[in-house]
């Protein structure tokens, strides 16, 4: 299995940017739609920003040459949990 580590590389950064960016959306719109303090209400919503706000810092630490980006990747599972909560969610709402 022979590919450009380079370009593989870039595209791993460019689709983390891509989420982190959507999530962050995200967070926005479901903080306008319900208020502030009906968002940090919900611990699955502070877990959703503190997972976003800690994706950012480590794109900016990475960025900057501050840390190794493979150390850092106990994140990348964290964003994860994102998927199982909404399957989850899914699942509540389906058995309604």
């Amino acid at each position: 299995m022979c590919f450009n580590t380079f370009l593989y590389v870039c595209a791993i950064d460019i689709t983390n940017m891509f989420f982190i960016t959507l999530f962050t959306f995200e967070m926005f719109i479901k903080m306008y739609a319900v208020g502030f303090q009906g968002y940090f209400g919900s611990m699955f919503n502070r877990f959703d920003f503190f997972v976003i706000i800690f994706s950012w810092a480590e794109a900016a630490l990475t960025h900057y040459g501050l840390i190794n980006p493979i150390g850092v990747s106990v994140l990348r599972c964290a964003r994860l949990l994102r998927v199982f909560k909404v399957t989850r969610s899914r699942y509540t709402c389906a058995l309604v």
